[in-house]
């Protein structure tokens, strides 16, 4: 595979040529059609049913919902090995055309998201007699002629084809793209053994990235494993003499640590938000926990809110927690982090370093959120962090803090052989979406 001839060598920079993809196999050089979308395939019927109107257990019509499009399918559906929901029995189906149930190579699109996704498309694969029908805020097309398998999930991805959906977006809080606006596209088609060779090559990609996917959560699996027989003290450490460390002692989570939550909401309201400058003092919030991320800026105070603040502040090193909503999200401030003040939906702790390691500290409440939270907190579903009085006296058994740091150690090895594969998935996703950029016109 190899760029074509418009490579300008002077500049090392592409010269686009309408109909022509800047990275393509060598042994084709036909210029690629560009055909009208309604030349190309016929819409067909959909339904609106809701996910309350679907299941995966009782067998029966299947249907493809579009936020199943927008999260779970990629370029292309395997009807009968994705897990793909079926209709409930007490729908009455008889509306539904024998031509529109979906076959192979039909594509839905789905037309609503919560941003410029909209527009992803799935391709049907494998249907083999299951009966599938085409669900609520979807468009699905049938090709008027004959395309390889999986060429049209993909092109229909790729920046190419996708740039003509954003000026045809509707909507501010959802986006939306109409059937009349999708009729006004076109698709880019080059030779019939074109299309087949640019497929295999992009599900040969695919296929690496989900066997990367699967390494990853064997890995995951395992290093949970790993890290329960080490609470359960079935894996013990030995000191550099190679000497036994001593048993491990009772701690209550008070003993180990401060705890702070967040200000009531009252104490933040959105007046008090002021645009950044260099006297402002940030707002971190749940979604700096969750993606891991110091540098995300929303929100941010004045120096003399933060006076009368203060007692919620966090600064490099500190340890912050999501505790409503998405609850257990640990992450560490690190060293460009800024100084700021934590949100109502977040919980600050600083450990005691004469106690407790701070890896071993974030492995060990990682372990009592995930086995004691849920029956800790109020409710039947796991939306807060367990108040104050309960979480600071729960008991853990802790090994001295040589043994902590050898575990530490060790859990970090752990968590480096992940990273590292993580690290490989995300090149190879970035792989594809450069391949998806250059090989489609």
């Amino acid at each position: 595979m190899t760029e074509n001839t418009f490579l300008d060598k002077n500049t090392s920079s592409i010269i686009k040529k309408e109909g022509i993809p800047k990275l393509r196999f060598s042994e084709f050089d036909a210029l690629w059609k560009q055909i009208p979308f309604s030349d190309i395939f016929d819409i067909l019927q959909n339904n609106t049913y809701a996910r309350a109107d679907l299941n995966y257990k009782i067998e029966n019509t299947k249907n493809i919902h579009y936020g199943d499009i927008l999260v779970k399918f990629n370029e292309y559906v395997d009807v009968q090995n994705n897990n793909v929901p079926f209709i409930n029995n007490e729908k009455n189906l008889s509306k539904f055309k024998s031509e529109s149930y979906l076959r192979d190579g039909d594509i839905i699109i789905a037309d609503t998201a919560e941003d410029e996704t909209v527009g992803k498309v799935t391709e049907i694969s494998n249907t083999n007699e299951q009966k599938v029908l085409s669900g609520l805020h979807t468009i699905p097309c049938r090709p008027k002629r004959k395309f390889a398998p999986m060429f049209l999930g993909f092109y229909m991805n790729s920046e190419s084809f996708h740039k003509q959906l954003i000026p045809l977006i509707t909507g501010i809080k959802v986006s939306s793209i109409s059937k009349t606006s999708i009729a006004t596209t076109t698709i880019s088609v080059p030779l019939f053994e074109e299309q087949e060779k640019i497929s295999k090559f992009m599900i040969a990609i695919n296929n690496m990235i989900k066997e990367q996917e699967s390494n990853i959560s064997i890995l995951e699996t395992y290093n949970r494993g790993l890290i329960s027989q080490v609470f359960k003290q079935e894996i013990r450490f030995k000191d550099d003499n190679g000497n036994e460390f001593p048993d491990w002692t009772e701690k209550t989570f008070e003993e180990l640590a401060d705890y702070k939550k967040g200000p009531f909401g009252s104490a933040l309201k959105k007046e008090i938000f002021v645009p950044k400058s260099n006297t402002t003092i940030k707002v971190y919030e749940q979604q700096h926990a969750i993606e891991k991320d110091c540098t995300i800026e929303r929100y941010f105070i004045t120096d003399k809110y933060y006076e009368k603040m203060k007692s919620f502040s966090v600064k490099e090193g500190d340890i912050i927690i999501s505790c409503a909503g998405t609850i257990g999200e640990i992450y560490v401030l690190p060293s460009n982090a800024e100084d700021g003040i934590i949100n109502q939906a977040l919980m600050r702790v600083r450990i005691n370093n004469n106690v407790v390691d701070k890896k071993f500290f974030i492995t060990l409440f990682d372990n009592m959120i995930s086995t004691k939270g849920k029956k800790l907190s109020n409710g039947s579903a796991l939306k807060n962090i367990p108040p104050f009085a309960d979480l600071k006296k729960q008991i853990a058994l802790v090994p001295c803090l040589k043994e902590q740091e050898k575990i530490a150690n060790f859990l970090t090895s752990l968590d480096n052989v992940l990273q590292e594969e993580k690290n490989y998935l995300e090149y190879l996703k970035t792989i594809k979406k450069g391949l998806l950029q250059q090989m489609f016109v």
